[in-house]
């Protein structure tokens, strides 16, 4: 960014010298600051982190939601950094795409509110970038989707209800036991 602001001192400074040199002068003037402006949102910006955070609660253990968001994670291509079941914390990376150039990098934290409800919160974050187009609104949705379409989640409808019917209960073991390997 400095070097651009130097370039366009000394071509007004030229301009001022000569002025019939305006007539190119200002055309490279109007590339500059184009340039200064791309080169802001493009370039990394260092030690620059950018942040969006989701939340679900589920029908559900800790136990058996930490080992369905182990496989849901990677059945959906994320890398999974690290795991730490005690804490119940899940941490993995994206590829590389079109909208996030150093890809996404995402946590995910179980909390139990009750013995039989587990809320999901899922933190996305990337560097290098003002926005990421809403790729991490995107990957946490992919993620809170595919468990929503296993197991029954709690709404504020049925946070009134504690009881689950037998389809919701019976719901999480058939999935599970049919999708143990």
């Amino acid at each position: 960014m400095l070097n651009k602001l130097l370039w366009a001192i000394l071509l007004i400074l030229v301009g001022m010298i000569f002025p019939v040199a305006w007539i190119i002068i200002i055309p490279l003037l109007v590339l500059l600051i184009i340039a200064a402006i791309l080169d802001t949102i493009i370039t990394p910006i260092k030690g620059s982190s950018r942040q969006n955070f989701f939340v679900q609660e589920y029908y559900v253990s800790e136990d058996e939601l930490f080992k369905l968001l182990i496989k849901t994670i990677s059945n959906l291509g994320y890398k999974i950094e690290g795991t730490d079941k005690n804490s119940g914390l899940i941490t993995f990376k994206t590829g590389t795409s079109i909208n996030v150039i150093s890809g996404q990098e995402g946590s995910v934290v179980i909390v139990q509110n009750s013995e039989n409800t587990c809320e999901v919160r899922i933190n996305m974050s990337y560097r290098g970038q003002l926005w990421d187009w809403g790729e991490g609104y995107k990957i946490a949705n992919r993620i809170l989707n595919e468990l929503g379409e296993i197991l029954p989640q709690v709404d504020d409808e049925s946070k009134n209800n504690k009881e689950l019917d037998e389809t919701e209960k019976g719901l999480l073991k058939t999935w599970w036991n049919a999708n143990k390997y």
